[in-house]
C-alpha cells in the first residue's frame, strides 16, 4: 500500500497531462478503427460490381485523354492492392508471429493477444501499442519468475514490431511499379497527411504521377523515331 501511494503522489503532477496523452491516443485508435471499417464497406461495394465499374471507366479514360490515360487507371489499382497486400499482410504476419512466441513462452490466452495484436497492427495508429502485448506478457513472465521466457519474450516481440518496417515495403512493392523510396514516401506521407486512408491515397497519387512522368520522358524518342 505504501508503495502504491508513492506511486500515486509521484505521478499526481503529471495526472492531466497522462490523461490528455490517453485520450488522445484513444480518439485516434478509434478513429483510426472507424476509418478501416469505412473502408471495408466501400471495398463491399465496389467489389460486388467493381470489373464492370473499371471496364466503363477504362473506355471513358481511353476515348477522353489516350492510352496513356487509361493506362493510369492499372497504375492506381495496382497502387491500392499493393497497398492493402502490404497493410493487412503484414498485420496477419505480425499477429500470427506474436501467437506462436505466446503459446512457446506459455502465455494464457495467446490467440485473443494475437488479434488484438492483429487489429493493433491493421490500425497502423495503434501499432506502436503492440509493444503493451508482448511487453504486459514478458513482465507477467518475469513476476512468474520466469526470466529466461521472460527475456525471450521481450526479444520476440522486438522483432514482431521491427517486422512491419522490413515486410510492408517489401509487399506493396508487389503491386507497385515504381521504386520502393518512392513507394515508403507515398505510404509514410499519405499516413501523415490523410490518416488511414492516406495509406492508400499517397502511394497511389505517387505512383501516377511517377507514370505521367515516364510517359512523358519517353515520348521525345518515340516521336522521333516515328
Amino acid at each position: 500500500m505504501h508503495a502504491e501511494g508513492g506511486i500515486r503522489v509521484f505521478l499526481e503532477p503529471y495526472s492531466d497531462a497522462l490523461r490528455q496523452l490517453f485520450v488522445g491516443a484513444a480518439g485516434a485508435l478509434a478513429a483510426s478503427v472507424l476509418q478501416i471499417i469505412l473502408s471495408l464497406v466501400v471495398a463491399a461495394v465496389f467489389w460486388v460490381s467493381g470489373d464492370a465499374l473499371a471496364a466503363r471507366l477504362r473506355e471513358f479514360l481511353r476515348q477522353l485523354c489516350g492510352e496513356t490515360a487509361a493506362a493510369e487507371l492499372d497504375v492506381a489499382a495496382g497502387a491500392v492492392r499493393g497497398v492493402a497486400y502490404g497493410v493487412v499482410g503484414t498485420a496477419v504476419i505480425q499477429a500470427v508471429v506474436m501467437a506462436i512466441g505466446l503459446v512457446v513462452a506459455g502465455i494464457p490466452g495467446a490467440a485473443l493477444l494475437g488479434f488484438v495484436t492483429l487489429l493493433l497492427a491493421l490500425s497502423q495508429i495503434g501499432a506502436p501499442l503492440i509493444v503493451v502485448v508482448w511487453g504486459g506478457a514478458a513482465a507477467w513472465l518475469f513476476g512468474q519468475d520466469q526470466q529466461g521466457w521472460g527475456i525471450f519474450l521481450i526479444v520476440w516481440g522486438l522483432i514482431v514490431s521491427m517486422m512491419d518496417n522490413v515486410v510492408k515495403p517489401w509487399l506493396i512493392g508487389f503491386g507497385v511499379a515504381m521504386p520502393m523510396s518512392l513507394t515508403i514516401l507515398g505510404v509514410f506521407g499519405g499516413f501523415v497527411s490523410f490518416g488511414f486512408l492516406g495509406l492508400f491515397i499517397g502511394p497511389t497519387l505517387i505512383a501516377v504521377g511517377f507514370t505521367i512522368l515516364e510517359a512523358w520522358r519517353r515520348a521525345p524518342a518515340a516521336t522521333l523515331v516515328e
